[in-house]
């Protein structure tokens, strides 16, 4: 049985990480670029302890795409800060909406579903 410490831990992350992606969205759209790279960062440090959190884990929760779904969100975040580092971050508004918010929300939602049956109600 998972740890129900860890599982409320992941997704507490993932609301948090979602709060971060609609911030960083609404600086992008106001072109306040400068605003957002902490918050990029930080969202890239809770995807890797969700991932972390979640090896011990995989054992228990069954059949899932997460590692799948994991992977595509990984590489749209990888995206997203290549074009900050190469491009200023001049398509970031476009990528964030049509890779990198897509890709989350899957990978989360997979996570949620996955762990759903160990949360008590």
């Amino acid at each position: 049985m998972p740890d129900m410490d860890v599982i409320k831990n992941i997704l507490n992350l993932l609301e948090t990480m979602e709060e971060g992606i609609v911030y960083i969205e609404g600086k992008l759209e106001d072109l306040e670029l400068e605003e957002t790279t902490n918050v990029l960062s930080d969202i890239i440090g809770a995807y890797s302890a969700v991932e972390s959190a979640l090896v011990p884990l995989i054992d228990d929760i069954g059949e899932n795409q997460i590692e799948i779904k994991s992977d595509i969100f990984r590489g749209q975040l990888d995206t997203l800060v290549m074009d900050y580092e190469r491009n200023n971050g001049q398509k970031a508004y476009e990528i964030l909406n049509a890779s990198v918010k897509p890709a989350f929300e899957a990978w989360r939602e997979e996570i949620e579903i996955s762990l759903r049956p160990f949360v008590v109600s």
